[in-house]
């Protein structure tokens, strides 16, 4: 079941032993979730350095696999979320709006799931996938950075740490022009 609030659905998870209010964004890239809702070693053994923007602001986050996540009853192994601040910057608006709420529930979460909205009873149905072979198992197993091409320039926007971007000194702002001697342009 969900609450539609101010135009939101809005979801009740469990992260651990934490019950938290969550927007049902099914469009959402990335789970979000704040730091209060965490629990600490979980944070402390994540992936910093990422930053979670919206056409609003920008936050400071960390990746971090998520131990246990349950939505309308069903266990999610092996997921994923961005850890931001408690007062993300989304959070004065919602506060403003009288949102509740600590995140959202986004893509790491649903693309383990066929979807069906029941609108007329307020509620998500979801089944399960029975073979995730389509869910990536090395999404953050990578160099350790990430990139926008603009312009036919190749910017760092991202370096996550630990990474072997970090260790060779990559920042945020570099721009790439080749990858093993190929030109990136």
């Amino acid at each position: 079941p969900y609450t539609f609030d101010q135009g939101l659905p809005i979801v009740e998870a469990q992260v651990g032993d934490a019950a938290v209010q969550l927007i049902a964004d099914t469009g959402s890239g990335v789970t979000i979730l704040t730091e209060s809702q965490v629990d600490p070693a979980v944070l402390a053994s994540g992936i910093t350095g990422y930053v979670w923007y919206t056409s609003y602001g920008s936050d400071p986050g960390t990746v971090v696999r998520l131990p246990s996540f349950e939505i309308a009853g069903v266990q999610v192994q092996d997921s994923w979320a961005v850890v931001v601040p408690d007062d993300f910057h989304l959070a004065e608006l919602f506060g403003l709006m009288g949102l509740d709420v600590q995140g959202f529930v986004g893509i790491p979460v649903y693309r383990r799931f066929f979807i069906s909205v029941i609108g007329e009873e307020s509620r998500y149905e979801l089944f399960p996938y029975d073979d995730l072979s389509h869910v990536p198992t090395d999404e953050w197993d990578r160099v350790g950075l990430e990139i926008m091409r603009e312009a036919g320039a190749v910017e760092v926007t991202m370096v996550f740490e630990p990474s072997d971007a970090a260790d060779q000194g990559i920042v945020p702002g570099d721009e790439i022009t080749a990858v093993d001697g190929a030109d990136v342009s």
